[in-house]
């Protein structure tokens, strides 16, 4: 019998002030950009409750890293994950040292509705943690 894969928690969006501060402002600051505030404000208490409660529905996105890459101007850091089949890829947050090919995977989201249409979709996935094979 294979042993269970030990995760190590690498990234909770709750730590990621930052990036909420962000989300929060081009979403209050634009009418193009940003999420919709159907729960609350994006990282707000009432946003959090929401997801606790199950308002906002969690999904679980499993599988191995297959690579990791730079896009845009070679400045946003992303990675692909291969789930048996199919392949997503996702932005890292966290230490990069840990994505690495071949590690296990496990991403913790919510879709997040969208102000406006962005290449054809209307929904974003808002990680909130991530845990890689130790």
């Amino acid at each position: 019998m294979l042993a269970p894969i030990k995760f190590l928690k690498i990234y909770d969006l709750k730590n990621n002030k930052q990036y909420i501060k962000d989300v929060q402002k081009v979403t209050l600051d634009t009418d193009d950009f940003g999420v919709k505030i159907k729960n609350g404000l994006f990282g707000s208490r009432e946003w959090w409750s929401a997801v606790k409660n199950g308002n906002m529905r969690k999904y679980i996105l499993e599988g191995v890293i297959t690579k990791t890459f730079m896009s845009g101007h070679n400045d946003f850091p992303e990675f692909e994950v291969f789930d048996g089949k199919h392949k997503t890829i996702l932005p890292r947050f966290g230490n990069d040292k840990y994505y690495i090919k071949g590690k296990r995977i496990k991403i913790i989201y919510i879709k997040q509705d969208l102000k406006k249409l962005i290449k054809g979709l209307d929904k974003t996935k808002e990680i909130l943690e991530i845990y890689i094979q130790k």
